[in-house]
């Protein structure tokens, strides 16, 4: 004969609910259910704040690059800038001692003969002479020459000396300044 089946009885009993364990697990089920409904919307908003902050770092790196460029291309020109600023600080210079050159030349050119030049120094406003001269007659022509030039004011002749080395003759150092419509 078959065996008697066992009835199994799947439907609660209602004091089931009203004791401890009962309580728990519909407690644990209704907070249950709210955390799951508050975890599905965190990752919903997550899910489409993601979306906000791609396009915001999108626009950022759109945004850095186009500025990356300005800085290249301005630094590009403060490059040209500044390598025309050297090339005027050059010419300016060159300028200036082209400048004392012309005085140079135009003082070489008032030597009378006799007199030679042994160091020439131009500063900025300010002419420094140093020479020989083999006669006073020649000394005192040079420094009249200069002096109806114009190109040279205040005139003084610092040292007068006999040359007892090499050459004879009157050493001599004279010192005047540049007049400012001459000096570059």
């Amino acid at each position: 004969m078959p065996t008697p089946r066992k009835k199994v009885n799947l439907i609660l009993r209602e004091s089931f609910e009203y004791g401890n364990l009962g309580r728990i697990l519909t407690w644990a089920l209704s907070v249950g259910r709210i955390i799951v409904i508050v975890t599905e919307l965190i990752v919903i908003v997550a899910f489409v704040s993601r979306f906000w902050l791609d396009r915001t770092l999108t626009d950022l790196n759109e945004k850095n690059v186009s500025l990356r460029r300005q800085v290249e291309a301005s630094a590009l020109v403060e490059e040209d800038f500044r390598s025309a600023q050297e090339r005027l600080e050059s010419y300016r210079k060159i300028a200036t001692k082209v400048g004392w050159a012309e005085h140079t030349r135009g003082t070489a050119s008032l030597l009378p003969n006799g007199v030679t030049l042994t160091k020439v120094t131009f500063t900025k406003n300010e002419l420094n002479l140093s020479g020989i001269s083999l006669s006073e007659e020649g000394l005192a022509g040079f420094l009249k020459a200069l002096r109806e030039s114009g190109d040279f004011e205040n005139l003084n002749l610092v040292n007068l000396s006999l040359a007892t080395e090499g050459r004879q003759g009157l050493v001599f150092v004279v010192k005047g300044g540049v007049k400012d419509g001459n000096s570059r």
